[in-house]
């Protein structure tokens, strides 16, 4: 059931996103990239299925319940540093729109 909850807000998560970036897009009347957009959803989808089956099957060549410790382990930290570039480079957008006084979003 906890698995069903986390994929439930991840998908909500993604959702959301790609909602305000396509009433963005409509918004601003940037109709020609909504294709774009869709493409990258449905890459994106494909993209996440293929490293889930590759991690699956990764993970189960590992007979031993210790290198499967280790596998989690190792991938545990490669999500939080992935995590922390993600997050350092959204802020440092943040930062750079905020000490432009919105030159850069055209205002």
């Amino acid at each position: 059931m906890s698995e069903f909850i986390i994929v439930f807000r991840e998908t909500l998560e993604a959702t959301l996103i790609v909602g305000i970036i396509y009433m963005v897009l409509i918004k601003n009347s940037l109709n020609n990239v909504l294709k774009k957009v869709w493409l990258g959803v449905v890459s994106a989808i494909f993209a996440s299925i293929g490293i889930a089956f590759l991690v699956l099957n990764l993970k189960n060549t590992f007979g031993n319940n210790s290198y499967q410790a280790l596998f989690e382990g190792i991938f545990i930290y490669l999500t939080a540093i992935f995590s922390a570039v993600d997050w350092s480079a959204f802020s440092f957008d943040f930062c750079i729109i905020r000490k432009s006084k919105g030159t850069i979003l055209g205002r």
